[in-house]
Protein backbone atom coordinates (compact mmCIF):
# COMPACT_ATOMS: atom_id res chain seq x y z
CA UNK A 1 0.00 0.00 0.00
CA UNK A 2 0.85 3.55 -0.06
CA UNK A 3 2.59 3.50 3.83
CA UNK A 4 5.12 0.61 2.40
CA UNK A 5 7.25 3.69 0.23
CA UNK A 6 8.38 5.08 3.38
CA UNK A 7 8.68 2.40 5.74
CA UNK A 8 11.42 0.10 7.11
CA UNK A 9 9.96 -3.68 6.71
CA UNK A 10 11.74 -6.10 9.09
CA UNK A 11 11.54 -9.60 9.11
CA UNK A 12 12.65 -12.90 11.18
CA UNK A 13 13.40 -15.66 9.23
CA UNK A 14 13.42 -19.44 10.46
CA UNK A 15 16.73 -21.88 10.02
CA UNK A 16 15.92 -22.82 6.18
CA UNK A 17 15.69 -18.78 5.29
CA UNK A 18 11.70 -18.68 5.07
CA UNK A 19 9.74 -15.68 6.35
CA UNK A 20 8.29 -16.53 9.71
CA UNK A 21 7.12 -12.99 11.12
CA UNK A 22 7.17 -9.77 9.86
CA UNK A 23 6.91 -5.78 11.10
CA UNK A 24 6.67 -2.38 9.40
CA UNK A 25 7.47 0.45 10.75
CA UNK A 26 6.52 3.98 9.68
CA UNK A 27 8.72 7.24 10.72
CA UNK A 28 6.15 10.36 11.68
CA UNK A 29 7.94 12.60 9.44
CA UNK A 30 5.69 10.77 6.57
CA UNK A 31 1.89 10.08 6.77
CA UNK A 32 0.94 7.20 9.43
CA UNK A 33 -2.13 4.93 9.34
CA UNK A 34 -3.21 6.28 12.93
CA UNK A 35 -3.26 9.81 10.94
CA UNK A 36 -5.76 8.59 8.28
CA UNK A 37 -7.57 5.02 8.87
CA UNK A 38 -7.17 4.83 12.91
CA UNK A 39 -7.68 8.36 13.51
CA UNK A 40 -11.06 7.41 15.53
CA UNK A 41 -9.32 5.57 17.95
CA UNK A 42 -6.91 8.31 19.20
CA UNK A 43 -9.00 10.27 22.20
CA UNK A 44 -9.45 14.15 21.16
CA UNK A 45 -7.17 15.44 23.67
CA UNK A 46 -4.10 13.49 22.09
CA UNK A 47 -1.99 15.58 19.95
CA UNK A 48 -0.13 12.85 17.49
CA UNK A 49 3.33 13.35 17.73
CA UNK A 50 5.22 14.02 14.31
CA UNK A 51 8.59 13.97 14.99
CA UNK A 52 12.08 12.60 14.06
CA UNK A 53 11.42 10.40 18.09
CA UNK A 54 8.16 8.86 17.01
CA UNK A 55 7.68 6.10 14.34
CA UNK A 56 4.25 3.70 13.91
CA UNK A 57 4.02 0.19 14.36
CA UNK A 58 2.01 -1.83 11.54
CA UNK A 59 1.92 -5.48 10.37
CA UNK A 60 3.37 -6.83 12.87
CA UNK A 61 2.69 -10.68 12.55
CA UNK A 62 3.74 -14.33 13.13
CA UNK A 63 3.28 -16.73 10.37
CA UNK A 64 0.55 -19.48 10.97
CA UNK A 65 2.63 -22.06 10.26
CA UNK A 66 4.74 -21.18 12.83
CA UNK A 67 4.24 -23.85 15.78
CA UNK A 68 2.59 -22.28 19.09
CA UNK A 69 5.76 -23.12 21.18
CA UNK A 70 8.18 -20.83 18.80
CA UNK A 71 5.67 -18.01 18.23
CA UNK A 72 6.21 -16.39 21.21
CA UNK A 73 10.39 -16.78 20.66
CA UNK A 74 9.58 -15.43 17.35
CA UNK A 75 7.52 -11.97 18.58
CA UNK A 76 10.51 -11.49 20.88
CA UNK A 77 12.54 -11.36 18.30
CA UNK A 78 10.65 -9.09 16.31
CA UNK A 79 10.05 -7.26 19.62
CA UNK A 80 13.72 -6.70 19.82
CA UNK A 81 14.54 -5.97 16.09
CA UNK A 82 11.53 -3.11 16.61
CA UNK A 83 13.54 -1.82 19.99
CA UNK A 84 17.17 -1.93 18.28
CA UNK A 85 16.00 0.22 14.90
CA UNK A 86 14.14 2.46 17.60
CA UNK A 87 17.62 2.63 19.44
CA UNK A 88 19.85 3.23 16.40
CA UNK A 89 17.12 6.02 15.11
CA UNK A 90 16.78 7.83 18.80
CA UNK A 91 12.55 7.10 18.32
CA UNK A 92 11.15 7.33 21.63
CA UNK A 93 7.69 6.45 20.93
CA UNK A 94 6.23 4.33 18.57
CA UNK A 95 2.37 4.40 18.08
CA UNK A 96 0.36 0.44 17.63
CA UNK A 97 -2.77 -0.29 17.11
CA UNK A 98 -3.53 -3.26 19.07
CA UNK A 99 -5.91 -5.55 20.57
CA UNK A 100 -5.88 -6.26 24.58
CA UNK A 101 -3.69 -9.62 24.39
CA UNK A 102 -0.95 -8.01 22.15
CA UNK A 103 -0.66 -5.13 24.89
CA UNK A 104 -0.41 -7.71 27.44
CA UNK A 105 2.55 -9.50 25.42
CA UNK A 106 3.79 -6.37 24.68
CA UNK A 107 3.94 -5.45 28.95
CA UNK A 108 5.09 -9.25 29.90
CA UNK A 109 8.06 -8.77 26.60
CA UNK A 110 9.29 -5.21 29.04
CA UNK A 111 8.06 -2.74 26.39
CA UNK A 112 6.50 0.15 28.54
CA UNK A 113 3.52 0.91 26.43
CA UNK A 114 0.23 3.08 27.26
CA UNK A 115 -2.90 3.08 26.12
CA UNK A 116 -4.37 6.25 23.90
CA UNK A 117 -7.95 5.84 23.31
Amino acid sequence: DDYDSCATLLGAVNMNDNLIGTVRIIPAQYTMMIENEFVSLIEPSHQIKKGKNTAEISRLAVYKTVSPIKRTTVSRALYKAIYSWSLSRKVRYLYFVIDRKMMRNLLSAGFPCRRRA
